[in-house]
């Protein structure tokens, strides 16, 4: 038994020596350790990973940076185009309107009125004191020379631009359209009247779209008259929604850019308030359907 006792001791002492000797090394390795990271090879290693990592994270943030203000100076370069494009369209068709749709249209709509009332009193048996004389107003009036062409391709090659933006060009486009080929009708229908030699109840007829003592109606040059109108508001009035909508956008762009450059373009803006104050812009009643349709939202 004190043979086992005596062989316990010496195991525990065995044991307790070689825990004191690992001790040691692990010392000794920890302070080679500690020399090998203080030498000057180790320290600028380390420096240079840690400078390298931080160069490629800072290029990366002003590469970023960099791209994000030439995408917005870009965006901010087509809403501006745009905006002077649509408002020579716009400014255009509002000449054209005031210039000569508006005289015309107003001497054709008020003689029309005037013939529908007095046929209305002969046949009721009244006797007029003068009889009816049609003049009928065959004035020119221009086509309109605007860059709506230019202004679709710019919209249409745009990568930034609002989707309601690009419905107003769309409509811009197609209503112009429709105006140019409407002022195209007038034009050959003036040149089959003259042509057909009308004159008399026979002219009347065919100039307002009355009921002819013939029979039947011929609302040709009527249909033509008011769609004359009609196409000619539609542009002026999308024309206008266009560059507002664009004004908005480049307000946004503008103060995003503000924060990130002091080199910042000016912004292209339009004044259309003397035109709506005169009546000249068709009241945004008339278009509640598509404005519903294409409501204006912050992008």
């Amino acid at each position: 038994t004190a043979r086992y006792e005596a062989g316990v001791c010496v195991k525990s002492t065995e044991r307790n020596m070689n825990s004191s000797q690992l001790l040691q090394v692990l010392c000794s390795v920890l302070d080679q350790v500690k020399v090998l990271l203080n030498s000057v090879f180790v320290s600028a290693f380390l420096s240079a990973l840690a400078g390298a990592g931080f160069g490629v994270w800072g290029a990366q943030r002003l590469s970023s940076r960099t791209v994000r203000k030439s995408e917005l100076l870009e965006s901010l370069a087509e809403a501006n185009a745009m905006i002077v494009l649509a408002s020579v369209v716009t400014n255009e068709v509002l000449s054209i309107k005031q210039q000569h749709i508006l005289p015309v249209c107003k001497d054709y709509f008020d003689k029309r009125e005037s013939f529908i009332d007095a046929r209305a009193r002969i046949i009721a048996g009244e006797r007029l004191e003068q009889p009816l004389q049609l003049q009928a107003n065959f004035i020119s009036i221009p086509p309109p020379s605007i860059p709506v062409e230019a202004l679709r391709n710019k919209a249409y090659s745009a990568k930034r631009i609002p989707g309601r933006s690009i419905a107003l060009v769309s409509a811009i486009d197609q209503y112009f359209f429709l105006f140019s080929h409407s002022l195209e009708s007038r034009t050959e229908q003036i040149k089959a009247i003259r042509a057909n030699r009308l004159a008399g109840e026979g002219l009347v007829d065919a100039y307002f779209g009355l009921d002819s003592q013939k029979g039947g109606i011929d609302s040709t040059y009527l249909d033509i008259m008011r769609a004359i109108q009609l196409y000619a508001d539609d542009v002026a009035f999308f024309g206008v929604e266009l560059v507002a909508d664009l004004e908005a956008y480049t307000a946004r762009l503008y103060e995003i850019l503000k924060k990130i450059s002091s080199d910042v373009p000016k912004r292209t803006t339009a004044d259309f308030s003397e035109a709506r104050d005169s009546g000249l812009l068709p009241p945004r009643e008339n278009y509640e359907s598509w404005l519903k349709g294409f409501p204006a939202t912050e992008s």
